[in-house]
């Protein structure tokens, strides 16, 4: 009996030391444990939103630069453009676009001036070409966010189809 006793009053203490040692905190072990990877998620999600929106200007440049597109504030234009589809002459409807003018950014680069053309690169490796002077004067081919990535917007469709509509951009160089 005094076994028994003695066993009930050891289980009362131990129960007495994990309640004890539980009320310390008012937030479940869980919760604690899911905001510290959900604001760990959110760090890596922001680093990798930022990564995707941003890209470089490289090649026959003076200035070579990596950029976002904030670093063009007061310089966005909006179009309104469509997309119009490369494999049956099928025209997407018109919607309204804000971004920065190519031209703009490559400004900013200076490009040589026997430089002909323009390649856009994506972060799967897609790349297209564009005639430099023909993208230097036209403020209707722009770089947009669109979806969490940067994507050349051709306003100009009697110029370019909808192969040249490149998403997920990451490099402009000019060659």
């Amino acid at each position: 009996m005094r076994k028994r006793h003695f066993l009930v009053c050891i289980l009362v203490l131990i129960m007495a030391f994990l309640l004890v040692g539980c009320s310390g905190n008012n937030e479940p072990a869980a919760e604690i444990d899911n905001k510290t990877a959900d604001n760990t998620a959110a760090e890596e999600n922001s680093d990798q939103d930022q990564a995707a929106l941003k890209a470089s200007v490289e090649g026959n440049v003076e200035n070579p630069y990596e950029f976002m597109l904030s670093d063009f504030k007061g310089q966005e234009v909006t179009i309104e453009a469509e997309m119009k589809k490369e494999c049956c002459d099928k025209t997407e409807a018109a919607k309204k676009y804000t971004g920065v003018p190519i031209s703009a950014i490559l400004n900013k680069a200076k490009p040589n001036e026997d430089s002909t053309k323009l390649t856009v690169t994506s972060a799967d490796g897609y790349q297209k070409n564009f005639v430099m002077e023909y993208v230097l004067q036209d403020d209707s081919l722009i770089l947009s966010e669109q979806e969490g990535s940067l994507q050349v917007i051709a306003g100009d469709t009697e110029k370019y189809d909808g192969s040249y509509w490149i998403s997920d951009v990451v490099k402009l160089t000019v060659n």
